[in-house]
């Protein structure tokens, strides 16, 4: 009988504190903005959509015996799925987000590597069998990589 317990998942969103402080500065700015000028509405609209993006943003990753699964709303909202035949190797690893990728989110760095992440320095460290690297940030790195040396040894 399969261990029906072999699958991990995690949601995560933009929780930064000075994310958050320098967004409400900047919106309470413009709609300062709007006081001085009232036909000055569109940088508060453009920032406010900025705001409610980011809110509404979240990484969701599951690791299981199919594979990979990991999608970022509103950006993409089908899973995309990365199948165990397709990789080469994965590890859990610790990277500085703003150096190696420019900061969070979807991010792509000069190597071409690609990066999911919505805060924190640990992900999960993917490389491909056609060599292109994909690396998911995640809060639970101990809880991932118990997953996925049970999944190996399956």
């Amino acid at each position: 009988m399969a261990d029906t317990q072999l699958e991990f998942r995690e949601s995560q969103k933009f929780t930064q504190p000075w994310l958050w402080f320098i967004l409400l500065i900047v919106n309470g700015l413009t709609l300062y903005g709007i006081f001085s000028n009232p036909y000055s509405i569109g940088p508060f609209l453009i920032t406010i959509g900025i705001t409610l993006i980011i809110f509404f943003s979240r990484l969701d990753t599951q690791v299981n015996k199919t594979g990979i699964h990991y999608r970022f709303k509103p950006y993409f909202n089908k899973w995309k799925v990365i199948k165990w035949l397709d990789v080469r190797s994965v590890k859990i690893k610790k990277y500085n987000a703003i150096s190696e990728f420019g900061g969070f989110g979807i991010r792509i760095n000069f190597s071409g590597n690609k990066a999911f992440n919505t805060s924190g320095n640990t992900g999960l460290d993917i490389t491909l069998k056609n060599n292109k690297k994909i690396l998911i940030g995640t809060q639970k790195p101990d809880e991932l990589e118990n997953i996925i040396e049970r999944l190996k040894m399956e």
